[in-house]
């Protein structure tokens, strides 16, 4: 089994606004865990908790899923001649996506170019933005009228490497065919 791990599922800011939801769930949802495993030992009687309580008591396992989901990453797999789009944590895959190669003879890199404005801005720039680069893999057949997206990422190096990875293993060629998009 080959595989390449790229990086992360989220952009920083995604990341920022992620841990700030995973610390006042993991706050709020433990608080009130813990009160419930206090309470039940000194009153045995279950009917004076109220909905609320149970329910504020669910966002310990929420915190705990958004922890997994800011730690997971994605990237390809390649397992009996197979190729596989993947999600690793810790570099164990957890999920995994077979994308189909038959036909499909030609591997090609389309570099896209755009900008992605902040959510949450200051009033003197509502317009803010950065500059995203994405490196998407196709892969595609004789006539390239057929393609197929295998991952995207926004480092070059990464994408020549996974090409590399899937020229080797699968015995596919790359197509040099490479016009820049802009979205």
């Amino acid at each position: 089994m080959k595989k390449i791990i790229y990086s992360s599922n989220f952009t920083i800011h995604q990341k920022l606004i992620l841990i700030l939801i995973f610390i006042v769930t993991f706050f709020l949802g433990s608080l009130f865990l813990f009160g419930i495993i206090i309470w039940s030992i000194g009153v045995p009687d279950f009917q004076e908790y109220s909905l609320i309580d149970f329910s504020l008591a669910i966002l310990f396992p929420i915190s705990i899923i958004i922890l997994i989901m800011l730690c997971c990453k994605k990237g390809i797999m390649i397992k009996n001649k197979k190729l596989y789009r993947s999600q690793f944590l810790f570099g164990n895959v957890i999920l995994k996506k077979e994308i189909p190669l038959q036909d499909s003879t030609d591997i090609s890199i389309l570099t896209y170019q755009g900008t992605q404005k902040f959510s949450w801005s200051s009033m003197a720039r509502p317009d803010q933005g950065y500059t995203v680069n994405r490196n998407k893999l196709y892969v595609l057949n004789t006539k390239h009228t057929i393609k197929k997206f295998v991952i995207d990422t926004p480092k070059e190096a990464l994408a020549n490497q996974s090409v590399q990875l899937i020229v080797d293993e699968l015995g596919l060629e790359f197509s040099t065919y490479n016009p820049r998009f802009t979205n």
